[in-house]
C-alpha cells in the first residue's frame, strides 16, 4: 500500500540543502515498514513557514529497501530507502499550495476533509495509508511539479570514505557541502580505520577474507553505514570493515545495513548478506 508522511519543514530545508534529500526517510512509526512494500510509494509533504502557510508535496520515494536503524537512533528505528533513479524531489517555487488536494484525499481511515492548513499538517504527522484513488490523485499533481535541483542521488561516497579514512590523500573530485574535513575530523576517520583493523586483524566482516595472513598485506576498508554525504559520523557503530570487493559491491549495488539482522540488504536483488565477524556493531532489538 502507498503511504503519505509529514516531513517537518526545518528538517526538509536542512536535508535538501545539506544532503540533497538523502533518498531515505526515517520514523518511529511502525507503519513505515508494515504499511508499504518494495516498489510502492512513500509521498512526503511539509507545511511551509511563510505567510500565508502553504502545504506542499515535496517528494515521492519509490521504495527500494526497508531497514532498521542503529539502537537509539534519534530518527526512530524504521527507515525506507528510495530508488535513486525513479524517486523524485519537487521544487518549492514559493507559490504552490497542495492543501486543497491533501485535505481531501481518500485516506484509509479518518479523513482530513474541511481541515485548515495547520490541522491537516497535524493529521499527516500520523503516517497515512492511501487508497488507490488517493495515490492516483497525487500522481496527477506530481505530473505538474518541477524537479528540485538540490537533489543529489549519486554523491561520490567511495571517494569520500577513502579520503576520510586515509586510503587516499586526494580530496574527492566532486564537492559536497556535507563533506567538510577539518583536521580533527580527518584524524577521527583515520583513528576509526586503525581501530577496526585491530579488532578484526584486517579481515573482512562480511566474508572473512584475511589478506594479512594470506598475503601479508592489509587491504580491507572502512564502510560507513550512514554515509558521510548524509552526515554519517566516525563512530564505531556506524562503521563496518570490508574487503575491497565487498566495499565496491555495497556502494555500487546500493545495499543498506540492517541493525536488526546485522547484515546488508540487497532487497532489489532478493539477497541478504549477514556479517560473519562482529565484535563492535550493536544489534537492534526486534521492533
Amino acid at each position: 500500500m502507498h503511504l503519505l508522511a509529514f516531513w517537518k519543514y526545518e528538517n526538509y530545508c536542512r536535508d535538501m540543502d545539506e544532503f540533497g534529500g538523502g533518498y531515505n526517510f526515517n520514523s518511529r512509526q511502525r507503519v513505515l515498514h508494515d504499511g508499504v512494500s518494495v516498489g510502492e510509494n512513500l509521498w512526503l509533504a511539509t507545511l511551509t513557514r511563510d505567510r500565508p502557510e502553504r502545504l506542499i508535496i515535496v517528494a515521492r520515494l519509490i521504495v527500494r529497501d526497508k531497514t532498521i536503524n542503529a539502537p537509539g537512533s534519534p530518527y526512530g528505528p524504521y527507515c525506507v530507502w528510495g530508488d535513486k533513479q525513479e524517486s523524485r524531489y519537487y521544487l518549492d517555487d514559493g507559490k504552490r499550495d497542495e492543501h486543497g488536494v491533501l485535505s481531501t484525499l481518500s485516506y484509509v481511515g479518518s479523513s482530513a476533509r474541511g481541515y485548515d492548513h495547520r490541522r491537516t499538517a497535524q493529521a499527516l504527522q500520523t503516517i497515512r495509508k492511501l487508497t488507490a484513488k488517493a495515490h492516483e490523485d497525487l500522481c496527477t499533481v506530481a505530473g505538474t511539479l518541477v524537479a528540485d535541483p538540490r537533489a543529489r542521488p549519486h554523491p561520490d561516497e567511495e571517494a569520500y570514505e577513502a579520503y576520510a579514512t586515509g586510503l587516499s590523500a586526494l580530496p574527492p573530485s566532486l564537492p559536497h557541502p556535507a563533506i567538510q574535513q577539518p583536521r580533527a575530523r580527518l584524524r577521527a576517520g583515520r583513528a576509526l580505520a586503525h581501530r577496526l583493523h585491530e579488532y578484526y586483524r584486517g579481515r573482512c566482516q562480511l566474508c572473512g577474507f584475511d589478506p594479512i595472513t594470506t598475503y601479508g598485506i592489509g587491504v580491507c576498508e572502512v564502510h560507513h553505514v550512514v554515509p558521510l554525504s548524509l552526515g554519517g559520523t566516525h563512530e564505531e557503530r556506524n562503521a563496518i570493515l570490508l574487503c575491497p570487493n565487498h566495499h565496491r559491491l555495497v556502494h555500487r549495488a546500493d545495499a543498506h545495513f540492517d541493525y536488526a539482522r546485522l547484515g546488508f540488504s540487497f532487497s532489489h536483488l532478493g539477497r541478504y548478506e549477514p556479517l560473519v565477524l562482529n565484535e563492535h556493531v550493536p544489534k537492534a532489538d526486534a521492533v
